[in-house]
């Protein structure tokens, strides 16, 4: 018996280490169906405590049906993880659970590696590259001094402004910025995407934000991710 417990107790540890790291990301089609094996070793222990070590021969059958529906509904959500039937979204995409209600993020907003000078945003649909400037942010590098007759435009907001599914040159905020240019000199307009933290040092002089409503539903920013 204590043998059999090892594997899971081990396991057991593991996921609980790597809750602390990455939070509800630890969800895997696994952790779904190890579930019922904790819950067929809790009752294991339950049948022993009330029997005394010693199963009667009614015990031995509640037993055996105890068993065989932890076992029907470990194959169920075995079948139903291999399918995806119950997968969400980004379970398919990613390959792990992602909680609606918390961010991934340690501020209120999210920056890339900037080591690589770029990403990709990548799907199943698609895979489209990015530059990734030296603050961490989809965008090319910005200039922090701001000329007299420069007029500077930020645009804030989630993967729609992003451009997340359209090429770099697709977006809203480059084809705003394309527009914006046959009104304005090149030189006179800059057009800075995603800059949430640092616009006290870039002297914005208009701030378009664009979020859709999915981004602010309750719980979704909470204070400790500020």
């Amino acid at each position: 018996m204590v043998l059999l417990l090892l594997p899971f107790i081990a396991y057991f540890i593991w996921e609980a280490y790597w809750y602390t790291q990455v939070g509800l990301r630890i969800v895997k089609w696994h952790t779904h169906v190890v579930e019922y094996v904790y819950v067929w070793l809790a009752g294991v222990f339950v049948f022993r405590l009330c029997s005394g070590g010693s199963f009667s021969e009614r015990g031995k059958n509640l037993f055996l049906l105890f068993t065989s529906m932890m076992m029907a509904l470990g194959i169920m959500e075995t079948t139903l993880q291999i399918t995806g039937t119950t997968k969400t979204y980004l379970e398919n995409v990613n390959g792990e659970y992602t909680s609606p209600y918390s961010s991934l993020d340690r501020t209120w907003y999210h920056t890339w590696s900037s080591t690589t000078h770029e990403h990709r945003l990548k799907k199943p649909e698609y895979d489209y590259w990015r530059p990734t400037n030296v603050l961490g942010f989809g965008d090319s590098t910005w200039s922090f001094p701001k000329k007299t007759t420069e007029k500077r435009l930020m645009t804030l907001g989630d993967s729609f402004t992003e451009g997340d599914g359209c090429p770099f040159d697709s977006t809203y905020p480059n084809v705003l910025s394309r527009l914006l240019q046959s009104s304005f000199k090149k030189s006179d307009l800059n057009l800075i995407s995603l800059a949430s933290t640092i616009c006290q040092h870039l002297c914005i002089n208009l701030v378009l934000i664009f979020m859709t409503t999915n981004e602010a539903q309750v719980g979704h920013y909470s204070e400790k991710n500020k």
